[in-house]
């Protein structure tokens, strides 16, 4: 029987947060209702590694984070309590570095390592300089120049010889250096190392270098030259050829011992778009003896498309739960007036799809050019073997290529080589791709047909068997290639350059969808109680543009439009004087200034939780450093701006300055106030909904309190883990010792809240109910209810019930205008009128219990037909949990 968690909390490992660290927090985790902590990932990895994801061994545990004895003593105290641990497992790549053994010998032995084809590496390139070399873009400049100023040395250590830059150590191949040399290493170095001004004395370090299985090169090389598969851009890691039994045997052995043994009770798949066949990389892990008892995939869906149904894993990390929960707090009634205020504020007509489609060319010819003209040379390759495509020049295809990778609906497609069936979700995204490219670059539209029917593997009998082979190798080719290029160019560039509404600007979320209804909430939960029932569901993860709480305040301005057009002018006429003359334009622009205010209101404390002054600046500053690095308009991390980038730190540091009479920093703090105070019905009933909806939930680290972080690495920053147990021990406590009606506790709980009490609250009652009820929430069916009367746009909810067990999950939504803008909680007959919610049942009298405050209620009859009345289902608390007695 599997074990599917009834909670997961992620925690983010590193030398700083240790297994006897998590291991201390073990017991409050346990009172908060998590059945599974979710680690990030373990294996050893690059040295000064934050994060885990450069992975350098798998067959050995991050010394960072403990020695293997502290392992088993915090895999022990899980089993003690019951609990799992869900394991990030990263199998598309690992790191490029010297750290890495594997790595190591491919560069000392080239083609002749034993590791050579475990990595995803194209010996014979079209650059023939290339050819059984592994480039390497590490330099800060071009080659002669470094060469030139001593920078590069050759030493000796250990009995070996090495090329050293900096910090950074290249292996020689022991055959390049003759024996006689061997003898006398110092005189070597003497021979062969340079000096400064004498460009003749590099020659022979030169010559040496040039015998080597890889080529050093400035950074700047890397687009256009790079002979491996990287993660993304990043020339830092280099992608792993999973595909292969030996590599897939080597790379999980410890895993599976782990499994084997109960440390680990699940696993979490990094980037499966990465994968040549991400399918069969799954079939292996089912096959290991004991299978995985749960395993969930960070697969970022798009629009409409779903999860492969024959994927042989639980379901996804949650990214599209998130983006639809989030969505039903935003008020799509006012959409157009959000539309005109963007507009109005940036002067920006530019729709965001054409910021997408033209962020991704960028991404494609600036930093995906290599891949690009590999994938053409492969397609040219074929074509010239079909009479259909005999005649399509080198530049006709990249061209036509490079349009569909622009316009791919997707981040990839899933056709195999094992089979020339075409699933119906593959053929509708090629179709489209194809249709939308060919308009768009006005080309001859034979060679967006020929490339059609390539991806389709639609031959009609043109091709040999060699070359259908040739084919589906590059249809397989090019689906590792259209993930990253989607990634780059939506999430890390159109995300922070589209800014009409920043919290609809998430992972696997559409910013031009503005909100959805609590009907299409209902459907997407159906089909996951349906299809993935036991999929994650998250709110936050390491890797989101914000946090949770953040994006459910600033989904409040889409319910006052108004409201926020005056304030974003105001504050704009404020700060005028704070910006910088770059070139001939006031900096920052008015789009990265429309970013900043709503940034700032997402972020900053709002009562007793005050954050320091400059502790707020500085995370701001940071985070629009980025964000204008990411946007790539005015300045990029390849093409540094240092004068835009200075101009928008002093604009900061200016408008978030404490000291004189600072009318911008009172006024913003005053609407983010108010901004805040709706936000957290937002937040709460974004919690409840996460955690009984069909799917585990999944708390990440920290954010049981107000989660305000920004992105990485603002949110992977320290949690205070003293704080949170302290304070859920002191509500249980209140809680347990307040009167029989405990009104004074939850309007005490709702009126001081400034830390986050409410939300702790929440999720410690709501998971130690799930807890004991783990069937009803694993395999219950799932029924949307809806409301009747004078406000049943602002409710949202369903029924679970399974073997005679029945739940009924109630929250509010867009709280400012059920409370008509007064600073009131959503609670009580007076806000909800007549509202009543509807039950399937019609016969009156059902008693239910609220799991969340105790408080018992009785269902009325309402037009032939048992309901609820909202003002008392919410008389005392903004969200409920019902229980049928």
């Amino acid at each position: 029987m599997k074990r599917i968690p009834g909670a997961t909390y992620r925690l983010q490992f590193n030398r700083d947060f240790t297994f006897r660290h998590a291991g201390e927090i073990l017991d409050y985790l346990d009172d908060l209702g998590i059945s599974d902590v979710y680690a990030s990932p373990l294996f050893q990895a690059a040295p000064d590694s934050t994060h885990g994801y450069d992975t350098c061994c798998y067959g050995k545990l991050n010394p960072n984070l403990g020695s293997n004895e502290d392992f088993d003593r915090f895999t022990q105290a899980l089993k003690d309590r019951g609990m799992g641990l869900l394991l990030d497992v990263v199998p598309n790549h690992m790191s490029a570095t010297t750290s890495n053994a594997w790595w190591l010998d491919v560069l000392r032995n080239g083609r002749e390592s034993a590791y050579a084809e475990f990595f995803d590496i194209d010996w014979r390139p079209h650059n023939p300089a290339l050819h059984d070399k592994v480039l390497l873009p590490v330099l800060e400049d071009y080659y002669g120049k470094v060469l030139e100023s001593g920078k590069l040395r050759l030493k000796f250590q250990g009995g070996e010889f090495f090329i050293s830059y900096y910090d950074r150590t290249f292996p020689v191949n022991s055959v390049t250096i003759s024996a006689d040399k061997k003898n006398e290493p110092v005189s070597v170095l003497d021979e062969f190392n340079g000096t400064p001004g004498n460009a003749r004395s590099f020659d022979k370090l030169d010559a040496l270098i040039q015998r080597q299985h890889y080529r050093l090169a400035c950074w700047r090389v890397a687009p256009e030259e790079i002979n491996y598969r990287r993660f993304f851009d990043i020339s830092e890691m280099v992608a792993v050829k999973m595909e292969r039994p030996e590599v897939f045997r080597a790379t999980h052995e410890l895993t599976f011992e782990w499994l084997k043994t109960g440390k680990i009770t699940g696993l979490r798949i990094d980037h499966p778009d990465g994968l040549w066949d991400p399918k069969e990389y799954f079939q292996r892990l089912q096959a290991a003896e004991p299978p995985p008892p749960y395993i969930v995939v960070e697969k970022i869906l798009s629009g409409d498309e779903r999860l492969p149904a024959d994927w042989p894993v639980e379901g996804t990390t949650g990214y599209d739960f998130l983006n639809r929960v989030n969505g039903l707090f935003v008020d799509g009634f006012n959409a157009l007036a959000l539309d005109e205020i963007y507009r109005e504020f940036t002067d920006n007509n530019s729709s965001f799809a054409e910021m997408v489609y033209h962020s991704r060319r960028r991404v494609l010819e600036r930093s995906f050019a290599s891949e690009l003209n590999g994938l053409t040379h492969r397609l040219r390759a074929i074509a010239a073997q079909a009479r259909s495509g005999r005649d399509f020049t080198f530049s006709q295809l990249r061209r036509a290529l490079e349009e569909t990778a622009a316009s791919f609906p997707v981040y990839r497609t899933y056709i195999t080589g094992a089979s020339a069936e075409v699933s119906k979700q593959d053929r509708e995204v090629i179709q489209k791709a194809m249709r939308v490219s060919a308009s768009r670059a006005g080309a001859e539209p034979a060679v967006f047909e020929f490339i059609e029917r390539v991806l389709l593997l639609d031959f009609v009998g043109e091709l040999d068997d060699a070359g259908r082979k040739s084919a589906r190798e590059f249809v397989m080719k090019f689906q590792q290639f259209t993930g990253p290029a989607m990634a780059k160019g939506l999430e890390d560039t159109a995300f922070y350059q589209f800014n009409r509404l920043i919290s609809l600007n998430e992972v696997g979320g559409e910013p031009e969808k503005f909100g959805i209804t609590p009907a299409e909430f209902h459907e997407a939960n159906r089909v996951a109680a349906r299809h993935w029932p036991h999929s994650l569901l998250a709110s936050a993860t390491h890797d989101t543009k914000r946090g949770e709480d953040a994006r459910a305040r600033l989904n409040v301005l889409s319910g006052i439009p108004f409201d926020w057009r005056a304030a974003a002018a105001r504050w704009s006429r404020m700060n005028r004087n704070h910006k910088t003359m770059v070139g001939d334009a006031l900096a920052p622009d008015a789009n990265d200034e429309y970013l900043f205010y709503q940034s700032v209101i997402g972020a900053c404390s709002t009562g007793g939780e005050k954050e320091d002054p400059k502790t707020f600046r500085t995370r701001i500053s940071a985070f629009m450093l980025k964000a204008i690095k990411e946007a790539k308009v005015h300045t990029s991390w390849t093409d540094p701006n240092a004068a835009y980038e200075k101009a928008v730190e002093d604009f900061v540091e200016r408008t978030l300055a404490e000291a004189g009479n600072n009318i911008f920093l009172d006024d913003s703090r005053s609407f983010a106030r108010r901004v805040a105070f709706f936000g957290r019905f937002n937040s709460l009933a974004q919690t409840l909904l996460k955690i009984t909806s069909p799917g585990v939930p999944d708390v990440y680290q920290g954010s049981e309190l107000w989660d305000l972080n920004l992105v990485d690495p603002d949110n992977r920053r320290p949690v205070d883990f003293a704080v949170r147990q302290k304070l859920l021990a002191d509500l249980k406590k209140k809680f347990e010792d307040a009167p029989t009606a405990k009104s004074e506790f939850f309007a005490t709980l709702l009126r001081d809240d400034d830390a986050g009490a409410v939300k702790l609250f929440l999720i410690w009652r709501a998971l130690t109910f799930r807890r004991v009820q783990p069937d009803l929430f694993n395999r219950g069916d799932y029924a949307p209810l809806f409301a009747q009367g004078a406000k049943p746009e602002h409710l949202c909810a369903f029924a679970r019930e399974w073997n005679g067990k029945k739940i009924i999950v109630v929250v509010p939504r867009l709280a400012f205008g059920l409370t008509e803008g007064k600073e009131v909680p959503p609670t009580g007959g007076e806000i909800w009128k007549d509202t009543v919610l509807m039950l399937p049942e019609s016969r009156a009298g059902n008693s239910f219990r609220n799991v969340l405050t105790g408080e018992t209620l009785t269902a009325i009859h309402h037009k032939e037909n048992a309901a609820l009345e909202a003002g008392e289902v919410l008389k005392n608390f903004p969200v409920a949990l019902l229980e049928r007695i």
